[in-house]
Formats: structure tokens, C-alpha cells, sequence
């Protein structure tokens, strides 16, 4: 009995914990504009959802479960609305590679290309951006 119960945790310790886990029933929906610095519409930018979680292995090691859950792509107006199943993850909205946010919300200066998508900022399920300012990089 001794041998069933070490083997089980030897097991779970080297599958490790914590990995990216989707909902398929609950979705939610990120809506937002882009524009340039001088608020001009920029269309036809393809946008993705991007989440990602950092996971434990066995004997300590730590990495990373990611992946790209959604994508869309800005109208004539500059405007972007895309569905994406709810995750155990953080969420991002990403730009492509190239661009980069200039005065909006930003990770950090070293992921400018990244908009952290907060849990508590969702409203029913919505979180609006307004409006993201970006550049060439």
C-alpha cells in the first residue's frame, strides 16, 4: 500500500501542476480601436489573444504554458471586437510584430506590443480598451 502511494506522488510531482486550462462553455470578449498618433483609424490589423501561465514541474523547474486562443482583425474604422474561451491564464491582446502601443496601457516598456487583459476590468463578460494609440516600430 506504502509502494501505490509513493508511486502516485513520484507521478503527480514529475507531471507537475498548474497548466493552461480552456473553458469551452464561458467566453469573453475584448473590444477596442486603433489608431496612430494622430488618431487616425488603422485597419486591417490583425490582432490575437494571447494567454499564457506559468507552470511547476518536477524537481523545481518551472515553465511556461502558452497559447494563442483567438484572433481578429481591425474593420475600416479601426474598430476590433474578438470572442476568446476563458482561460485559468493571464490573457494579453497582442499586436503584431512591427507595431507597438505608444500612449495606452502597456505591460511594460520592454512589451509594448502586449495590453494585459485585467479580470477585474470585465463588465458581463466585456472588457473595452476604447481606444490604443500605436506606432511603427
Amino acid at each position: 500500500m506504502n509502494n501505490k502511494i509513493l508511486l502516485l506522488f513520484i507521478a503527480l510531482f514529475f507531471l507537475g501542476c498548474g497548466k493552461l486550462q480552456f473553458d469551452g462553455m464561458a467566453f469573453l470578449t475584448v473590444k477596442g480601436r486603433l489608431t496612430d498618433a494622430n488618431n487616425t483609424s488603422i485597419p486591417n490589423i490583425t490582432l490575437q489573444v494571447y494567454n499564457t501561465k506559468e507552470t511547476a514541474g518536477g524537481f523545481g523547474s518551472r515553465g511556461t504554458d502558452e497559447a494563442i486562443c483567438a484572433t481578429g482583425v481591425t474593420d475600416s474604422n479601426g474598430d476590433f471586437k474578438i470572442n476568446y474561451p476563458k482561460s485559468n491564464g493571464d490573457v494579453y491582446l497582442q499586436l503584431p510584430y512591427g507595431l507597438q502601443m505608444i500612449d495606452s496601457v502597456k505591460v511594460n516598456s520592454n512589451y509594448n506590443y502586449l495590453v494585459y487583459l485585467q479580470p477585474n476590468k470585465f463588465i458581463n463578460a466585456l472588457i473595452d480598451l476604447q481606444t490604443l494609440k500605436i506606432s511603427y516600430k
